[in-house]
């Protein structure tokens, strides 16, 4: 999406910016 791995807003422990 935006962030570079993690999103700590949402807890998204995927690859968020692939």
């Amino acid at each position: 999406m935006r962030m570079s791995g993690y999103d700590p807003k949402r807890h998204n422990k995927r690859r968020v910016t692939a």
